[in-house]
């Protein structure tokens, strides 16, 4: 484990502040989930990360709904896109990122393009906060070909909250 030299003090309420280098350094926003475990005599903190398998069959559970909407869906953190196969494991861009930190639903009117990392994907985006265990998620849904419905917007909500709960 690597020392910082950094010493901070517990307040009345048992609260202590990770320094704002060590959040940065880590990709620790405010209102990010962080695991504690306890190491002999040692407190460790991790940021906590979603972990979409869960449920094994989330993934086949997207598949068929990516069939059922005829459009693609991806489930992300606030990092990584987590699932469907060409996108999964590439960063978000800084635009959804904070769509999803400032938890903003948001349709496109028009065809949109957004690049994770070097894949850009055209369409049109529909994208909606997934709210887990306290922690904001992305669950984002694309049609190539047409505009997104009401009716496609009603099975994405019943889909993220499908997730949610």
């Amino acid at each position: 484990m690597k020392n910082t030299g950094m010493i901070r003090r517990i307040d009345e309420l048992g609260r202590i502040v990770i320094p704002k280098e060590i959040r940065n350094t880590l990709e620790i926003d405010s209102n990010d989930t962080l695991e504690i475990y306890v190491d002999k005599d040692q407190i460790v903190l991790k940021k906590h990360n979603f972990t979409f398998n869960k449920s094994i069959n989330n993934e086949s559970l997207i598949s068929s709904a990516n069939e059922f909407v005829n459009g693609n869906i991806f489930v992300s953190d606030k990092e990584e896109i987590l699932t469907n196969g060409v996108l999964k494991g590439k960063r978000i861009p800084n635009i959804l990122k904070n769509l999803l930190t400032e938890r903003i639903r948001y349709q496109s009117k028009s065809i949109d393009s957004f690049s994770f990392e070097d894949t850009t994907i055209e369409g049109y985006f529909y994208i909606a906060p997934l709210i887990k265990d306290s922690d904001v998620y992305g669950l984002l849904f694309l049609q190539k070909d047409k505009i997104i419905n009401k009716d496609d917007i009603l099975f994405i909500n019943i889909l993220k909250n499908m997730f949610e709960n």
